[in-house]
């Protein structure tokens, strides 16, 4: 890989590793401060957030940024001239979805902790996807050492709320709450960030329309909405089924799998674009490049992850911090397969945004949001397993449709290219 490469893919992995160990530090703090039937409630508003924010970020974010990718790259932060208003007011209509979600565990939970852990929720699903978005723009732009900056104080921030929140509010409070002032104050510093940062001067170039962004959006917001609204079903056919324990459990074994997403967030920040690009372009080989450096580093790091965390024996260093997350043999493997799985479908993903064919994307992870919710239904038999068992099936039929789809576009480019002539062999 060239040096530049390099350079971008550090950069990368500091943003994406910086952010989710926030959001790590934050599921720690819950793992180790709940006890099994608030974090069971806990999980069942982490996810409503995650399906939440999907409504901003798949109808408006995204689609702009696929947009921006096809312009000259001194254009491409303009689109944050539109991008922020529309998602944010987009985000507000998801913040409302997540406080009704509070009627779901407000039994288990407690008037008290459910209105906390319901209003952190909303806060975050009004604050991340726009600080995502911002830092996906500073990669697209190609500075993402900005994004990385943007991070770093979203971790740091997010380290000190937890400190002076638990000193100061009910234990449900924090969690969520360390997360939205450290989204709050991020965003501030990337709106600081965006105005040094080098344009040709115009404000106007490339703009995305609303029906532009709508015609992009309406099939990504189905897949988040499938992928992260099975998640959310799932959990409640947990619960109901075998109780907020299990799900205790399998939050813990989501936990220690998220650094393998963490190492994919990072890698799609900066091979993402690229991918897009051969996607708009139907260019295999343009595709290949950042297809073989994502498996490569995905695998590798993964497995070597698994081999270090996933049994219990003297060298593991999470089996004394998450003990909750050991209390079942090999739940921790499986998820971690799961979040294999799904980079290494990445890159595919990315190409059919480039090409357009969200539609196939969405059916794809339609298709495994069916099976993720089948699965729950097994749930008295596979008990704790039932979440990684689920993750991962869905994640495979995912990953098969992306891999259809990202072959029927160079399969189609390379059937429209005109055959060399007689005298050229």
């Amino acid at each position: 890989m060239r040096r530049s490469t390099i350079q971008s893919l550090s950069a990368g992995q500091i943003d994406s590793a910086l952010s989710s160990i926030a959001t790590f530090i934050a599921g720690l703090y819950a793992l180790r401060a709940f006890d099994a039937g608030l974090l069971g409630a806990y999980v069942v508003m982490f996810t409503a957030w995650n399906l939440a924010r999907s409504l901003a970020s798949e109808l408006v974010f995204v689609p702009s940024e696929v947009v921006a990718v096809s312009l000259p790259s001194a254009d491409r932060i303009h689109v944050l001239r539109s991008s922020v208003i529309r998602g944010t007011a987009v985000s507000l209509l998801g913040g409302a979805g997540v406080y009704a979600a509070r009627l779901l565990i407000v039994d288990s939970a407690g008037a008290q902790a459910s209105t906390a852990l319901a209003l952190s929720a909303v806060a975050v699903t009004i604050l991340a996807p726009l600080q995502e978005h911002w830092r996906r723009m500073f990669h697209i732009a190609g500075s993402s050492w900005r994004a990385a900056i943007v991070s770093t104080l979203h971790l740091i921030v997010t380290v000190v709320s937890i400190i002076v929140l638990k000193a100061l509010v009910h234990v449900a409070w924090v969690p969520l709450g360390c997360l939205a002032v450290g989204f709050a104050v991020s965003s501030v510093a990337s709106w600081v960030l965006t105005h040094n940062l080098p344009t040709d001067g115009t404000d106007t170039q490339g703009q995305p329309t609303w029906p532009e962004l709508i015609g992009i959006g309406k099939w990504l917001l189905l897949a988040n909405t499938s992928a992260m609204g099975s998640d959310f079903l799932l959990a409640v056919i947990v619960d109901a089924a075998i109780g907020s324990e299990m799900l205790g459990y399998a939050e813990g074994a989501r936990v220690i799998a998220r650094p393998v997403v963490i190492l994919g967030v990072g890698l799609a920040a900066v091979l993402g674009p690229r991918s897009v690009a051969a996607g708009l372009n139907s260019d295999l080989d343009r595709a290949t490049r950042p297809r073989h450096a994502f498996w490569l580093v995905s695998t590798v790091a993964g497995v070597l992850y698994m081999l270090v965390v996933g049994w219990h024996w003297p060298l593991n260093p999470l089996q004394n911090i998450l003990p909750l997350a050991y209390e079942v043999h090999w739940l921790i493997p499986l998820a971690i397969a799961g979040a294999l799985v799904y980079n290494l479908a990445q890159p595919w993903w990315f190409e059919a945004l480039g090409a357009r064919r969200q539609r196939s994307a969405a059916m794809a992870e339609t298709a495994g949001a069916v099976l993720k919710i089948a699965t729950g239904f097994f749930a008295g038999t596979l008990q704790a397993f039932t979440l990684p068992v689920a993750w991962l099936l869905a994640w495979i039929v995912r990953a098969v449709g992306l891999g259809n789809t990202s072959a029927s576009i160079f399969a189609h480019r390379k059937a429209t290219e005109p055959a060399p002539s007689e005298s050229s062999a």
